[in-house]
C-alpha cells in the first residue's frame, strides 16, 4: 500500500484556469492519452480504471472499447478491482474520494513521466457557475488542430441528444447542502446528504441528497439519452469512467461535500463505526484501488473525512450562486446587485394556503 507522497495540491476550477487549453488541462489531457495507450489488464490503464467503477461487456464492445484481441486481467485482478463504485449508500462520497485521489496519482505519474510538473490536480467542472462543456472537452481536435484529443468521446449527446453538451440551470440544485444530517434513512423520511446505511453497495436503490442532485442529473445531462443508436457514457454507471469529463464531475461532487462540510456545528460525517471503519470491517469488500509503481491503496471512510490529511485542497469551498445569481452574472451584472434581485424576486412570490 502506498498513500501520496507530493507536495499539497489544489484542485481548481476548470473554467477559470486562463484558457481553453491552459497547461493543467493539456497536461490532463497528455495524462489521459498515455493512460489509453496501456492495455486493458494494465492495471493503471485508462480502461481498467473505467472498470473500477464498472463494467458492463457487452455495453463496452458495442461502444467500440472491448474487443475480442484484448487480453483481460486475471480473475483475481477482477474479483478486487472491478465493479467497486458505491451507489445508494452511504459509502459514496468517500469511496468516490479515494477512487478521485487514486486516478489523480496514476495521471500524475504520467504528467511527471512526461516532463510535467510533480503538483499536477485535477480540474474540477463547476456547472453552477459555467454551466458549459468546457471547450477542450468538446472538440475532436488539439489545439494546434491534430485530431485526436483524448479528451472528446462521441458518446456525450447532452440534454437535447444533439451534441450539444451542457447542464440546464433549471435541472440542477443545490438543496441537499441545506440537509442537516450526513445519514438518513431508506423510507419515509430524508435519505440525507449522503445517503442511508448500507455495507458494500454496488447499486443500491435508494440515493442520498447529493447523489440525486446534482450528481445524477448531471450525468443524465451530460451523457444524455435520446440518442437513436445508445446513451451517453455518463448516462451509465457501467461506462461513465470511460469519459474523461466524468472525473471534473465527480471532483465538483468532492468539493461539494467539503462544502457542505463548512458548518462544522451541524454538518458533520457519520460517528458510527461501520461508516468510519467501511464495509471490510463487517466482513464485506474492502476498497482498494491501483496506484502508480504497482501499489495498492486501501482505504476506509474514515480516513476519506479530512482534506488536511490527503494532501489536496479545492480553490473554492463558498456555496454555488442560486441558478437565477449564476444566470443573471451571466448577463453582466455584478454578483452583489444579481444577488439583490434574486432576493427581491423571491420575496414578490405569493404564496396561497391551501391546507
Amino acid at each position: 500500500e502506498r498513500r501520496q507522497r507530493h507536495m499539497a495540491s489544489t484542485r481548481r476550477n476548470i473554467w477559470e484556469l486562463g484558457s481553453d487549453w491552459a497547461d493543467p488541462i493539456l497536461w490532463y489531457a497528455r495524462g489521459v492519452k498515455a493512460m489509453k495507450r496501456r492495455a486493458l489488464d494494465d492495471r493503471t490503464s485508462w480502461r481498467f480504471y473505467a472498470a473500477i467503477h464498472g463494467i458492463f461487456p457487452p455495453l463496452w464492445q458495442q461502444y467500440g472499447y472491448l474487443s475480442s484481441i484484448d487480453t483481460p486481467p486475471s480473475q483475481a485482478d477482477r474479483n478486487t478491482y472491478w465493479n467497486q463504485c458505491q451507489h445508494g449508500s452511504w459509502y459514496f462520497l468517500p469511496w468516490h474520494r479515494g477512487y478521485l485521489i487514486a486516478f489523480e496519482a496514476v495521471i500524475r505519474d504520467a504528467v511527471v513521466a512526461l516532463g510535467g510538473p510533480n503538483d499536477w490536480a485535477l480540474p474540477y467542472w463547476n456547472y453552477f457557475k459555467q454551466d458549459a462543456l468546457p471547450p477542450a472537452f468538446a472538440s475532436a481536435n488539439w489545439p494546434d488542430g491534430t485530431g485526436d484529443n483524448p479528451l472528446f468521446v462521441e458518446q456525450r449527446y447532452g440534454p437535447n441528444g444533439d451534441g450539444n453538451v451542457f447542464v440546464p440551470l433549471s435541472e440542477v440544485n443545490m438543496n441537499a447542502l441545506g440537509e442537516p444530517d450526513f445519514e438518513g434513512v431508506s423510507s419515509g423520511g430524508s435519505p440525507g446528504f449522503g445517503g442511508v446505511a448500507t455495507g458494500f453497495a454496488h447499486g443500491g436503490r435508494v440515493h442520498g441528497a447529493i447523489e440525486t442532485q446534482p450528481h445524477d442529473w448531471v450525468h443524465g445531462l451530460v451523457g444524455g439519452g435520446l440518442s437513436p443508436q445508445e446513451p451517453g457514457l455518463m448516462s451509465d454507471p457501467d461506462t461513465a469512467g470511460l469519459d474523461p469529463i466524468f472525473w471534473l464531475h465527480h471532483a465538483n461532487i468532492d468539493r461539494l461535500w467539503e462544502v457542505w462540510r463548512q458548518n462544522p456545528a451541524t454538518h458533520v460525517d457519520p460517528s458510527k463505526a461501520n461508516w468510519i471503519n467501511g464495509p471490510a470491517s463487517t466482513g464485506g469488500h474492502a476498497f482498494i484501488l491501483p496506484m502508480p509503481g504497482g501499489q495498492s491503496l486501501t482505504y476506509t471512510p474514515g480516513q476519506m473525512s479530512n482534506l488536511a490529511t490527503l494532501g489536496y485542497n479545492y480553490d473554492d469551498l463558498s456555496a454555488p450562486p442560486s441558478p437565477l445569481v449564476a444566470r443573471l452574472e451571466r448577463l453582466g451584472i455584478g454578483v452583489t446587485e444579481a444577488t439583490a434581485i434574486a432576493r427581491r424576486t423571491a420575496m414578490a412570490k405569493t404564496v396561497e394556503l391551501l391546507g
